[in-house]
């Protein structure tokens, strides 16, 4: 059964050899940061998190498009994989970097309970109105198990234990 032999994303990376930006630890809060957009997410209950960078550590080389940062959450055995990318204001250049990171091989057939997609602005949000690049984004990445949402810098956002799936 091709579940059984999944691994973590935590897993994959430490085989790779790949080092985390903050190592696992239990925590109630991470945050990452580039230039002027900051993602944070708190964790309720507190639980282990680390952060990875992906674009230059994770996926090296210019050939294609990346995210920013992975962060892992772990709550009763179950794993978190939440995509950011830190952008300043194209929204399109940033969903197509986040699609081409969770297509990534290396990101497939990981076991996971969750898995997010963020961008992060400190600009303006693009309306969802109609059939907008975000409203396509949406519907895209909730084909690929994936929830997509685009957030102010600064805004916080909470990995709660019943967000894990059974």
């Amino acid at each position: 059964m091709i579940l059984s032999m999944a691994k973590t994303l935590l897993e994959k990376l430490d085989n790779m050899g790949v080092a985390p930006e903050h190592p696992l630890h239990t925590r109630k809060q991470l945050s990452v940061s580039e230039r002027k957009a900051k993602y944070m997410l708190s964790f309720s209950p507190e639980m282990d998190s680390c952060t990875y960078k992906i674009d230059g550590n994770i996926i090296k080389g210019t050939t294609s498009d990346k995210c920013d940062y992975v962060i892992l959450a772990s709550c009763n055995n179950r794993w978190a994989e939440v995509f950011v990318e830190l952008k300043g204001s194209d929204i399109s250049h940033a969903i197509t970097q986040l699609k081409q990171t969770i297509t990534n091989s290396i990101f497939q057939e990981t076991q996971h309970s969750l898995r997010w997609a963020r961008v992060v602005t400190p600009g303006r949000i693009p309306s969802n109105a109609g059939n907008s690049i975000v409203e396509r984004a949406k519907v895209y990445f909730k084909k690929k198990k994936c929830e997509f949402r685009i957030n102010k810098s600064m805004q916080r956002e909470t990995l709660k234990k019943t967000d894990f799936k059974e």
